[in-house]
């Protein structure tokens, strides 16, 4: 069966970060069907210069226009997309090590989260009873339902409990490649505004049991330190 993922980038001035995205997907033995660039910045012109280093071997659309924040490009993007599944990745999300030879179905990623600010790094894994996983880390179906734009930080989680009604635990875990993102973006310095998001996804898509347990969850894990939370995930990886 022919390699049918489609890529979806999104930047705003990050050059920087969207060439190593790119140089990344450059070196995959096998190669995405497609990768569309959406740029959010259409006064940066020199973006055009980046995608002309790669588009040679690489089949990249870019599309610069204005959006209203990184789900609202990210549905933009994957209205045009070709492949039956898709991949998300932000400027300076990097792809090691083949992991699109094998794909034929929605799957996990093997996902190394980088924290800059402290030199922590370690592998993710799902959270929250199998709901909570960084969207670089799954392949989803192109017909998944577009990201909620009331959400400013957590539509992505929003998507994956409806997405994957039981959880990410009963996804295929591809076990060639990997992904690494730095855990520097808008989410990981607004932590409260996201706790607030999450419960209230919680509170819609779940009953009321599941939803209980997820909150207690959520609130105890505020009231931990960030330091010593990352910590512990990087013993638990």
């Amino acid at each position: 069966m022919k390699n049918s993922i489609s890529v979806i980038s999104v930047t705003k001035n990050n050059n920087k970060g969207l060439f190593k995205t790119l140089k990344s997907l450059n070196k995959q033995p096998a190669k995405p069907l497609e990768i569309i660039v959406f740029n959010g910045e259409p006064s940066d012109t020199k973006i055009s210069k980046i995608i002309d280093i790669f588009k040679e071997k690489l089949n990249i659309t870019l599309i610069s226009e204005k959006d209203n924040g990184i789900y609202d490009a990210m549905n933009k993007a994957k209205m045009i997309a070709k492949g039956n599944l898709l991949h998300y990745l932000n400027a300076g999300d990097l792809v090691y090590a083949n992991p699109y030879q094998y794909i034929k179905e929605p799957c996990l990623l093997k996902t190394k989260v980088m924290d800059v600010n402290s030199g922590i790094s370690w592998f993710d894994r799902p959270k929250l009873f199998g709901f909570a996983y960084c969207h670089q880390g799954i392949i989803f179906p192109k017909d998944h339902m577009n990201y909620e734009l009331s959400f400013k930080f957590c539509a992505d989680f929003d998507l994956i409990t409806k997405t994957f009604s039981m959880g990410l635990k009963k996804l295929k875990s591809e076990k060639d490649g990997y992904v690494i993102y730095n855990l520097n973006g808008l989410s990981s310095n607004n932590s409260i505004k996201v706790t607030f998001e999450m419960i209230k996804i919680v509170w819609r898509n779940f009953n009321l049991l599941i939803a209980f347990g997820m909150i207690i969850t959520l609130i105890t894990k505020t009231l931990i330190p960030r330091k010593l939370r990352r910590l512990v995930m990087r013993i638990n990886s």
